[in-house]
């Protein structure tokens, strides 16, 4: 049978095109498929992914109102109110303290000024705080500030104080066109909930990252909406196409539409349905549970699956042309076009298996190199939203791992990963660990400021990063305490590791211009599978702490740059006196001040002030010691006879004055503050000399001499070693100060507060008078005054400053000046 020439070309094209055209139907089937599946599932991550940024921003609101909740006036008042309220009226005036009128809990909103104060404060520490009020337990208004925007939700204040956690109201736009989102934090007092602290917020910073939301595509946008009464949902951000959405734009609860369906979705889900503007689109949505509100992440769908719509537009008009010049033009047509083709099937499967570095690379200028084109841009645009996914991902593990000041591992991690070092699960046969405490660091931040000392603490973080610490890590562990885990290292090694630290912190840090001389004591601790990693750790801080108390945190031979500094400072004339006041309290709850306390400083070269830490561990041991102290007690006692000359204070001040451990040895020491006192006309008993700690070696025949004179003397950081009280029996010693290391914790721990009640008994068994130092907390000095003592020092009251503040700072903090 004889076959025709269009025969054979009809078989040619039963042949030929019908197997490419089966296949390009099938890829375009595939791509299809695995496309929409891959834009779901990016929807949904991304989803997730603003539901995660809204959430900590809530975590944020929360931290914020929590703390100012805690406040000790917010505390005090809203209980003293709600008692009085109840029948249970406290016994003392509610307010009427640190400039606060006293309140009336009879008023209708007594605590008005309480909720004003407490709006400054979150505006001074940065929260984004509109209007604050103050409810009781069951939502009763108490009081509010003057920019509150509407009565406060007494459901939102009474589920607060009922749930004891944060409850939010229904967010709203104010007469002011300012967004706000109401909120209410429980207030406990004495371990009761007392009300609540309603709280207007900012809803900016909450939905900003959503409203900026861009996504991979022309059409995708995020926004979120709040239930409100019906069932129905509310727009509470602008919409990309109707900016004027939010607070405007609502669906009734009827309607099925995502927007509605976003409020009951606790995960996210992927739907597809007509958006507000009635365009069919793939949407994700999902509950915010704290808030209840829902979120929704969108694409129109005609965007999404375009390329491959323009794919089989493409595949469409390529056969009808094919068909039509198969006869002249198969050979030279055909063979090609199947190939790219091809090539576009492989790269779509490719795509939807998740290989986003593909790209077909069709330099031809026809619709198929347009439609390659179309697939490669969105393989390209998809895998820029996956790199950016991925780095938020890791931005957000590294803040979950690493300390946010230093940048090294901070305390979670550090912990985690010493739970494979120690206990049963641990793979190394034995484990060390390094516990570091920086030593003086407070009074660096004293000093110099608080940035000064995250200077300090970032330098010295990029210090120990230079050790070798194999698989084990360096971390902050809180504040100036640093952790070196070294795995797999026995005792000897770790021992080489802490002189290593040591080594490394032994050069002076160059902090604002100044040489900063640094010390740390670090405690060693090795253990194998049989110890738990708490053990450890005590273990490791007990043997920090002997170290601090023995003073093993230098090394041999170390230079002393502070010598240089005293030398310049003392041939220049740059030493510098300042004072800090000594108050008392008898039966008033005003303080007096009866003395100050003098206080070494040097200025540099530029004016700059140089803190004592930075000079005076390296010469209060040598005859650079003896010649600070005598300059200091000159300039003190001049400027105590200046004072009283001037009627600034009276003939009862008192002087406190530090003498270095060389002085304290020095005979001539006592006969030198009493000529210098005979000179301005003086009396020497009123003056006080403090023996520091670190004077180790005292000659009691030089402090008998100083006794001889009149002096008063005094033992500083009482009770930290057995040293000092030797001296109270061997020196004649009439006052105690005691540390401030007794003092930080004890308002808080019950085992502090005991050990130190049992220290105020020994100073009263051993007849002395009691000087508390570092008081810095209102609740240490009411803690302090309940136990008895009398007499305080610390930044509570003033920090040390200059010889011509002084006067005015001692009028400030105490009152009128009268004798102790």
């Amino acid at each position: 049978m004889r076959v025709s020439v269009r025969m054979s070309v009809v078989l040619w094209l039963g042949v030929v095109l019908l197997p490419v055209l089966a296949a390009s139907a099938f890829a375009l089937v595939l791509v299809e498929g695995h496309l929409s599946e891959r834009i779901e599932r990016d929807l949904a991550n991304t989803a997730r992914l603003e539901a995660i940024r809204i959430d900590n921003a809530l975590d944020r609101y929360e931290e914020g109102a929590d703390s100012l909740a805690a406040g000790a006036h917010v505390r005090g008042f809203t209980g003293g109110v709600t008692a009085t309220r109840a029948g249970r009226p406290p016994a003392g005036v509610i307010g009427d303290v640190d400039g606060f009128a006293a309140v009336n809990p009879a008023a209708p909103d007594p605590l008005n000024e309480l909720s004003e104060r407490v709006l400054d404060r979150a505006m001074a520490a940065g929260l984004h705080v509109a209007a604050v009020a103050v409810l009781d337990r069951d939502g009763g208004y108490l009081g509010g500030s003057s920019s509150l925007g509407a009565v406060p939700n007494a459901d939102v204040g009474a589920g607060a104080a009922a749930a004891g956690e944060p409850r939010y109201g229904t967010a709203y736009m104010s007469s002011g066109g300012e967004s706000r989102l109401p909120m209410a934090v429980p207030i406990v007092s004495d371990d009761e909930i007392v009300g609540s602290l309603f709280l207007e917020m900012d809803l900016g910073p909450v939905t900003g990252p959503v409203i900026a939301h861009e996504g991979f595509a022309e059409s995708s946008e995020a926004h979120i909406a709040q239930p409100v009464d019906g069932g129905g949902a509310q727009f509470i951000t602008p919409a990309r196409f109707d900016e004027d959405a939010a607070f405007i734009r609502e669906v009734d609860g009827d309607s099925p539409v995502p927007l509605r369906q976003s409020l009951a979705s606790p995960a996210v889900q992927v739907v597809r349905f007509p958006d507000y503007r009635q365009v069919d689109s793939i949407l994700a949505i999902k509950t915010i549970s704290r808030t209840g509100w829902g979120l929704v992440v969108k694409i129109d769908e005609s965007e999404a699956l375009g390329p491959v719509g323009e794919l089989r537009n493409v595949l469409i008009a390529s056969g009808a042309a094919t068909l039509l010049v198969i006869v002249i033009g198969w050979l030279v047509l055909l063979n090609p076009m199947a190939s790219r083709m091809r090539r576009m099937a492989r790269a779509a499967q490719r795509v939807t298996r998740g290989d986003l570095s593909v790209r077909i690379g069709d330099t031809g200028r026809d619709e198929l190199a347009a439609t390659a084109a179309s697939i490669d841009q969105l393989a390209a645009n998809l895998d820029a939203d996956q790199q950016a996914r991925e780095k938020a991902e890791q931005e957000l593990l590294s803040k979950a791992r690493n300390d946010q000041l230093t940048g090294i591992a901070n305390r979670q991690w550090a912990t985690e990963c010493m739970a494979t070092m120690f206990g049963e699960s641990s793979k190394y046969p034995v484990s060390s660990l390094l516990f570091i405490d920086l030593d003086d660091f407070k009074t660096v931040n004293d000093t110099c400021g608080h940035d000064a000392g995250d200077e300090l603490l970032r330098a010295v973080a990029r210090r120990l990063t230079r050790l070798d610490v194999g698989e084990g890590l360096v971390a902050r562990w809180g504040g100036d305490e640093f952790l070196v885990a070294l795995p797999g290292r026995d005792r000897e090694d770790a021992e080489s590791a802490a002189d290593a630290v040591r080594e490394l912190l032994a050069e002076p840090f160059a902090l604002r211009g100044t040489a900063v001389p640094l010390r740390a004591s670090i405690g060693v601790s090795t253990g194998d599978s049989r110890m738990s990693v708490d053990l450890c750790l005590r273990t490791a801080d007990m043997a920090m702490f002997a170290n601090k108390l023995t003073g093993a945190s230098s090394l041999p031979g170390e230079r002393r740059p502070g010598r240089r500094l005293v030398h310049d400072a003392l041939t220049q004339g740059r030493e510098q006196v300042w004072y800090q006041p000594l108050v008392r309290f008898n039966d008033s709850s005003e303080p007096t001040t009866f003395g100050a306390e003098a206080l070494v400083r040097l200025g540099d070269e530029n004016g700059e002030i140089i803190p004592p830490q930075a000079f005076l561990p390296d010469v209060e041991s040598t005859e650079l010691g003896v010649s600070l102290d005598r300059r200091v007690v000159a300039a003190a006692i001049t400027d105590l006879c200046i004072w009283e000359r001037d009627g600034l204070v009276d003939a009862e001040f008192h002087l406190a004055i530090n003498l270095s451990p060389a002085s304290t040895r020095e005979p001539g020491t006592a006969a030198y503050i009493g000529s210098v006192c005979d000179e301005h006309g003086v009396d020497p008993g009123r003056l006080v000399v403090e023996l520091s700690e670190r004077s180790t070696d005292v000659s009691v025949d030089a402090v008998a001499a100083l006794r001889e004179v009149g002096v008063s003397i005094a033992v500083d950081d009482f009770g930290l070693k057995h040293s000092n009280i030797d001296r109270v029996r061997d020196c004649g010693v009439t006052i105690a100060k005691i540390d401030r290391r007794w003092i930080a914790d004890a308002d808080r721990s019950l085992d502090s507060h005991d050990l130190l009640a049992s220290l105020v008994q020994l100073c009263r068994a051993m007849d002395l008078e009691i000087v508390a130092e570092g008081v810095e907390e209102d609740a240490q000095l009411e803690m302090l005054r309940a136990l008895g003592i009398r007499r305080f020092q610390g930044h509570l009251f003033s920090q040390a400053v200059p010889a011509a503040d002084a006067p005015q700072t001692f009028r400030r903090t105490g009152g009128q000046l009268t004798p102790a």
